[in-house]
């Protein structure tokens, strides 16, 4: 229990990274079978078993970026202690990575630290740098990979030892993932680079359009059976070989929705892969399901939105960027309710899926 509730408030920073701000409801926390009008999809919402989560390595849970249904029978605060410095703004942009056994965090002067999981001791510190930003933390193969918001890439071992670091000198502002065969870095300059994650070698890049604005938060990548989906800030969402980089389908994530000009293009929201299906969502209205291997268009809807959707049982929920909290059927995208949060409520940070409710 003491590893859940920990991840737990570490997961409460998951995305706090994000300036799109989202509404929440005064009256708490929303219950997923809580029906409202117009419900459009035959059957009703059914999840998944709450579960209890021992690690969270990846920005967004795992390389399928499928956030789980958490299962929590008390809040009761275990420890606390003060992480390190926080950016300009007074935030943290990475989120905190829990192991087995410890937590890692990347503050936002570039420093990286260790604490036991049980009582939170620091069992080491490690300054990285005095003139970079922290932005990104991900776990893979008992290393520890950590991202700067100007492309300074830093993997240590459990130990605190430095393994290699590999300077960019390039914007990054969508968190990165990593696996045993590969590091997977997007600029913020539309270039997808993969490298070896033993010695920081690079094995293939892609470079597409460069966007016209350099955006304040991107998605991560995707990785499932060999196939990665990358999303670029050009709202080209691209299918790739993980081996050879041979480019397998393209989608463009733009709606027909009125929509502010000046996010069209953003994609904020990570791919979600289940199964042999990949869930993508834009900014600009417009969020759809395709084949992981084909990109076939399995189903698609006018709205968007600036957080990660959450896929579990028979259900997507997702908060749009109109406001609307809508919880659709994943095999053919139709509602079975949507609520309308007001303005004055109080600001999303992100959303969850807990004991069944949201």
């Amino acid at each position: 229990m003491k590893k859940i509730i920990a991840l737990l408030l570490c997961c409460t920073l998951v995305v706090a990274c994000s300036d799109n701000k989202r509404y929440a409801p005064k009256e708490g926390r929303l219950s997923v079978f809580e029906a409202k009008v117009p419900i459009l999809a035959k059957g009703e919402v059914k999840t998944d078993p709450a579960q209890k989560i021992a690690t969270w390595e990846m920005p967004f849970y795992n390389l399928q970026n499928k956030m789980p249904h958490f299962a929590l029978d008390n809040h009761e605060k275990l420890w606390k202690e003060k992480i390190g410095h926080a950016t300009d703004i007074s935030r943290m942009l990475a989120t905190p990575i829990v192991t087995k056994d410890a937590v890692y965090v990347l503050d936002g002067k570039y420093e990286l630290s260790k604490w036991k999981l049980e009582n939170g001791e620091r069992i080491w510190q490690n300054k990285i740098s005095d003139n970079k930003v922290g932005l990104s933390l991900t776990y893979s193969d008992n290393k520890i990979f950590a991202l700067s918001t100007d492309g300074l890439l830093t993997v240590f071992d459990e130990e605190g030892n430095q393994v290699w670091q590999k300077d960019f000198d390039v914007a990054t502002r969508a968190p990165l993932v990593a696996d045993k065969s590969g590091v997977y870095l997007i600029t913020a300059h539309n270039q997808f680079i993969v490298l070896n994650p033993k010695n920081g070698k690079e094995i293939w890049r892609y470079r597409t359009t460069e966007p016209q604005t350099l955006l304040t938060n991107m998605a991560p990548v995707a990785k499932s059976r060999n196939t990665l989906v990358v999303p670029f800030a050009t709202g080209e969402v691209m299918a790739f070989d993980a081996d050879s980089g041979l480019l397998l389908w393209i989608q463009m994530m733009i709606g027909n929705r009125p929509q502010d000009l000046t996010e069209v293009p953003q994609i904020a929201a990570a791919p979600v892969i289940e199964g042999d299906t990949v869930y993508l969502s834009g900014h600009a209205n417009f969020s759809g399901a395709y084949a992981l291997k084909t990109g076939e268009t399995k189903w698609t809807v006018n709205y968007g939105t600036a957080l990660t959707p959450i896929i579990n049982g028979n259900t997507i929920f997702m908060l749009t960027m109109q406001n609307e909290l809508v919880a659709v059927d994943k095999k053919t995208g139709k509602a079975f309710w949507l609520k309308i949060y007001k303005p004055e409520d109080k600001p999303w940070q992100s959303i969850s899926l807990i004991n069944d409710e949201l």
